[in-house]
């Protein structure tokens, strides 16, 4: 029997990156150590949208084969959901335990700039790949924790949730928001509104926590970021959300992380 009455914790970690892009994988394959290492008894460890950046789905492969790795020597229990972006073309949402890939989902909802170039999956619930070589239907896009459902979404697709009039997927208890970054000035600057509007525009329409991570390039974490939102029932339009109708409950966690460029900052959850 499924243990649906369990509490799951959820660490979101958010990233301090003191340059203007995201630094080699060495330095990534570094700072995830380091969290794992001291959240790995945790349910699930969010961590944004991108952390990899590989050149094909080869290196995919051994990337997500050496995170299941790691978790395995540290004797970890978590599953780890982070971000890997392939090529030019494919921005995708992994979650992965030691035993291999649990769930696989790729961005629905691209930006009018992204519609471009990107190779955006068919639909917010598309597997990834939608067949194997042998087969059988790809992975998933949800994950299975204590008998809870996590859906996986790529930076945008929180607010693709509302502007398709997604329904939710039945027994659907919180989404996992992995979020490319936020940049000092000009456009991908706006931390305060996709907050509201993409977690908590997200969490409003589909009624259940939309937990988010990102990198914060060449700029401090603001003393108000919110790692996630639980929207309050009886919000009655988009525009009038503010971090007061936020809901979530959450702990910042007393870690001292880093690496020769980045600083992570954590954040518990249970649901």
């Amino acid at each position: 029997m499924k243990n649906v009455n369990k509490k799951v914790s959820v660490v979101t970690v958010t990233l301090e990156c003191e340059a203007d892009d995201a630094p080699e994988k060495k330095h990534r394959d570094e700072i995830l150590k380091k969290v794992v290492q001291t959240f790995g008894k945790e349910d699930i460890i969010l961590l944004p949208a991108g952390f990899y950046d590989v050149t094909d789905s080869k290196e995919e492969i051994r990337t997500t084969e050496e995170i299941s790795r790691l978790l395995s020597e540290t004797k970890s229990k978590s599953v780890v959901c982070l971000g890997i972006d392939v090529g030019n073309d494919t921005q995708l949402a992994v979650a992965i335990d030691k035993s291999g890939i649990r769930a696989k989902g790729r961005k629905f909802f691209p930006t009018d700039e992204e519609k471009k170039y990107l190779n955006s999956a068919k639909s917010f619930d598309s597997r990834e790949p939608e067949f194997f070589d042998n087969g059988e239907p790809g992975h998933g896009r949800f994950v299975e924790c204590k008998g809870k459902q996590f859906y996986l979404a790529v930076c945008y697709d929180s607010y693709g949730i509302r502007e398709y009039e997604i329904s939710k997927p039945e027994k659907t208890n919180a989404v996992l928001n992995l979020v490319h970054g936020f940049t000092r000035s000009g456009e991908g600057s706006g931390i305060s509104y996709f907050i509201r509007y993409g977690f908590g525009g997200g969490s409003r329409h589909w009624k259940c926590p939309v937990f988010g991570a990102a990198v914060l390039f060449n700029r401090e974490v603001p003393k108000r970021w919110q790692p996630g939102f639980k929207c309050r029932e009886g919000v009655e339009n988009l525009q009038s959300i503010t971090y007061a109708d936020n809901l979530l409950e959450y702990s910042k966690q007393d870690c001292n992380i880093s690496t020769e460029y980045e600083k992570a900052f954590c954040w518990l959850s249970t649901i």
